[in-house]
């Protein structure tokens, strides 16, 4: 994608075994672009900048996390890689029901979302409700990849 060509500053996520598998695409990229992954801490999501297998311990809910220093400044994120439970041919995200996201997202006001997910994941509707934010795109991958 043109977005994620131009992107230096690319934040993504370490999968869960039910999402789109990232690891692959975080190892090849990672020495290219500046790889970030999410860092849950209380309610809050903390951005670090992703420096290896060896720098990741297991954080929140079981999910791999990296150590690190946090970014201070998000509006230096490019392109965010969102997962979801769902995705509306809208756009629209249903997320795993913690808010997380929702909280985030918008304090990367010049990041180009895109939800990524399995062609199952893609519904006609979501409930939407003011607080969920959007993808700018969703790519959709066959489930027997």
């Amino acid at each position: 994608l043109p977005e994620f060509q131009e992107a230096q500053h690319v934040l993504c996520y370490w999968s869960l075994p039910d999402e789109l598998e990232t690891a692959g695409f975080i190892d090849k990229w990672y020495k290219k672009k500046h790889i970030y992954l999410p860092r849950v801490s209380g309610d809050w999501v903390e951005v670090v900048r992703y420096e290896g297998l060896e720098m990741m311990q297991k954080g929140a809910f079981g999910i791999p996390e990296p150590r690190g220093s946090v970014i201070t400044d998000p509006s230096l994120i490019d392109l965010v890689i969102v997962p979801g439970m769902a995705f509306s041919v809208a756009g629209d995200r249903m997320g795993r029901g913690g808010g997380y996201y929702d909280r985030f997202l918008p304090e990367l006001k010049k990041a180009y979302r895109i939800g990524v997910c399995y062609r199952c994941q893609i519904i006609n509707e979501l409930p939407v409700e003011m607080h969920d934010v959007s993808m700018d795109k969703v790519i959709v991958f066959d489930n027997n990849l």
